[in-house]
């Protein structure tokens, strides 16, 4: 629009639906809007606003679901500031992540009445450090104002629907990360805490903590073999404390990529262990995986011991030509005797063309 100012508009319309529809129905997916946003640069700074995708670090706090068909947006706005010519930058952002009058969180006349907002700071410093380099850091809040909610009066059950005032909740959360390498050794931690109140439990004081992190080397050739050693922890609620919440909340991760690959654990919150990686490249085209994770609970009066079981997960992958892989896996949970009488297993196939 001028020298120095340029102006995208992006929008990513996107049907989304399953297998089993079709055949016995007259149904097809809906489409949707994904992304649509404009966008704004300058020399030093980008604007975004609409709705738009946020992907951060490895996506252990805020990522897309890339795997999943329909994938992860936000509402609102981002602006992206530059930090020199290195390559760092800082990112301050404000979203939607629930409207109240849609889904009937709260009435009254307070501005923002059963809303959920999603702001926060992220920067990158590590270019300005290292080009290989990854070093952040971030503040992030969750905001619900204060509502009402109409339910029914506890001194006159029959009665008529009465108001009840909740107040408002803000939680916040603190993080770093790193990753890098220093020739076969590769490394990557992040750690975080957070404090405050969530809308659920407002009366209680947040504290929760969690870390990921592995330490790796390459071996053989081309670094065709790779060994991976890493833990993770998550707190959990403690049910004696019952005005604290210890519980680790994950925020907007891309699930799968952490925790194993079958869903047992399921989300990032009362569980630690240890894990196993490695990555060979048999031949130029095969690349063969596998990954063990230990599972325990630090809080849990139903397990005794706390343990949840071993997770292996085992794949191949074989690039048959530019921009095809095809690709299987194999899980297998072996369970502990006090979580389960039975162990899980999981398989896929996927078939992936990439256009250049």
């Amino acid at each position: 629009v001028s020298d120095g100012v340029d102006v995208t508009v992006r929008f990513v319309p996107q049907a989304t639906g399953f297998w089993h529809i079709g055949g016995s129905s007259l149904a097809e997916p809906g489409i949707s809007l994904h992304e649509g946003a404009t966008v704004i640069e300058t020399e030093c700074a980008r604007l975004e606003f609409g709705r738009f995708e946020m992907v951060y670090g490895d996506h252990l706090v805020i990522g897309n679901v890339g795997w999943h068909p329909t994938g992860r947006t936000f509402d609102g706005g981002r602006a992206r500031f530059s930090l020199g010519d290195a390559g760092s930058w800082i990112d301050v952002f404000a979203t939607a992540t629930e409207e109240g009058l849609v889904s009937g969180g709260g009435v009254g006349p307070r501005i923002g009445a059963g809303d959920m907002y999603f702001t926060g700071v992220y920067g990158a410093f590590g270019p300005s450090i290292a080009d290989d380099l990854a070093l952040d850091a971030y503040a992030l809040a969750r905001i619900a104002p204060q509502r009402d909610i109409m339910g029914p009066d506890p001194t006159n059950p029959a009665g008529a629907s009465v108001a009840t005032h909740v107040d408002g909740a803000t939680e916040l959360t603190f993080g770093a990360r790193t990753r890098g390498n220093a020739g076969a050794v590769d490394w990557r931690l992040e750690a975080g805490v957070q404090a405050g109140s969530r809308a659920g439990d407002p009366d209680a004081s947040v504290f929760g903590e969690q870390f990921e992190g592995e330490v790796g080397a390459s071996f053989i050739g081309d670094n065709r073999l790779r060994l991976a050693l890493g833990g993770f922890f998550a707190s959990g609620d403690d049910p004696v404390t019952a005005d604290k919440d210890e519980g680790w909340n994950q925020l907007f991760p891309t699930a799968h990529k952490f925790l194993g690959l079958m869903d047992v654990v399921g989300g990032r919150t009362n569980v630690f262990g240890a894990m196993l990686r490695v990555r060979a490249k048999l031949t130029d085209q095969l690349t063969a995986t596998l990954d063990a994770h230990e599972f325990h609970r630090p809080q849990d009066t139903a397990i005794e011991a706390g343990r949840l079981g071993l997770e292996v997960d085992a794949g191949l992958a074989y690039r048959i030509g530019q921009g095809l892989t095809v690709r299987g896996l194999y899980g297998l949970f072996l369970t502990a005797e006090d979580f389960s009488d039975e162990d899980f297993h999981f398989a896929e196939f996927e078939l992936k063309f990439v256009l250049p």
